[in-house]
């Protein structure tokens, strides 16, 4: 795997708590910054996503969202599971 080695500057209490995650899941902190930087990428894109399907076919309804925030709902308690 090709990797970018990168020089982070971050406040020291949001470094202690990254490694003490990291520690707690066995991961290395690299591996740990990595899934987090995955996963805020990932909600950008989603965002940009609904922000463009709003753009052509307009808001969400109000009972779209309700029925969207159901089946996160559903699928978060299944994850946690």
């Amino acid at each position: 795997m090709t990797v970018d080695r990168i020089s982070l500057t971050i406040p020291i209490e949001l470094g202690v708590q990254a490694r003490e995650a990291a520690r707690a899941r066995g991961e290395s902190l690299s591996a740990w910054i990595t899934q987090a930087v995955e996963s805020r990428l990932r909600n950008q894109f989603l965002g940009d996503a609904v922000t463009a399907y709003e753009n052509e076919f307009g808001a969400f309804t109000a009972q779209e969202m309700e029925k969207a925030d159901a089946l996160i709902q559903r699928a978060s308690r299944r994850h946690v599971s």
